[in-house]
């Protein structure tokens, strides 16, 4: 999470909470402490999968009768296959509400660059084991969203989602995908 995040998403919600998760404690208390404090911003200190906790505490500042956002950004990565976060996204969004929005955006492995995979050896020896980054295929971040309805243009790279104005326009590939869906 970026400091300030939490206050520029207060900003563009207007009425209602912010529950912000993080697991590194010390990265979610200089976040808090650089964001707005007020009764619709929450900070959860928990791990991403235990999913009862972290809606547990994010209904005391949202309220899960009403759709909300649901967004895992550049997060499931540290998620390894053998725990299933497709099994956890889902566990999520079964205590959603229908008009509630996911939004992901996760490595894939599928942009055969050295500088990123070595970039990547290096991140997970350095974690010692405790995380490692598994990057997923663009069909295994899709299924994040099986079931939702797609907000166009889809499942793509970031950079295409959506470009503004003064976007550069680039035909190469990023090893990022992103997507929004509507629970119906």
């Amino acid at each position: 999470m970026v400091a300030g995040a939490a206050q520029r998403v207060r900003g563009q919600v207007g009425e209602g909470g912010v529950a912000v998760h993080g697991h590194d404690q010390v990265r979610l208390g200089q976040n808090a402490a650089q964001d707005v404090h007020d009764a619709e911003t929450a900070y959860i200190g928990a791990d991403l999968r235990d999913t009862t906790a972290i809606l547990a505490q994010a209904s005391q500042t949202l309220d899960l009768g009403q759709p909300v956002a649901l967004m895992f950004l550049m997060t499931l990565q540290y998620i390894p296959d053998a725990d299933d976060p497709h099994a956890i996204v889902r566990e999520y969004l079964d205590g959603l509400v229908p008009g509630s929005f996911l939004v992901v955006s996760d490595t894939t492995n599928e942009v055969r660059d050295p500088v990123i995979t070595e970039g990547t050896r290096r991140m997970n020896e350095g974690m010692g084991g405790r995380v490692t980054q598994t990057r997923r295929t663009s069909a295994q971040v899709g299924r994040f969203f099986e079931g939702l309805d797609m907000v166009e243009p889809g499942l793509t790279s970031t950079h295409r989602w959506r470009p503004g104005p003064d976007e550069p326009d680039t035909d190469s590939d990023w090893p990022v995908r992103c997507g929004v869906a509507r629970k119906p």
